[in-house]
């Protein structure tokens, strides 16, 4: 087995023989945006997402309604209260039942 370690891209390449390679890499993936918002329980399925899920650990959505008016306390480990939660999730589908085709 011949191995090669590529620096520039923390990958070790492990050449089995001549049409199997194993591709490992050394850096550990850490945050990863889930399926879901931990907060509303919607899709998260934008780059908008990805970027306040790492800010934030919630959807776009949840991130601009309620952990941007109130950073320092949402760090701290605020979230809105559950009723409140339910009344944006309610408000969302009504929304979003008025776009079916």
């Amino acid at each position: 087995m011949n191995n090669t370690v590529d620096n520039k891209n923390n990958k070790t390449y492990n050449y089995l023989d001549d049409n199997i390679v194993v591709i490992e890499s050394s850096i550990a993936i850490i945050n990863h945006t889930p399926l879901f918002c931990p907060i509303c329980n919607f899709v998260m399925n934008s780059a908008r997402d990805d970027s306040f899920f790492l800010l934030y650990d919630c959807c776009a959505d949840c991130g601009i309604k309620w952990a941007e008016c109130r950073k320092d306390e949402w760090k701290n480990g605020w979230r809105p209260p559950d009723d409140e939660i339910s009344s944006e999730i309610y408000t969302r589908k009504q929304i979003f039942s008025k776009f079916q085709i």
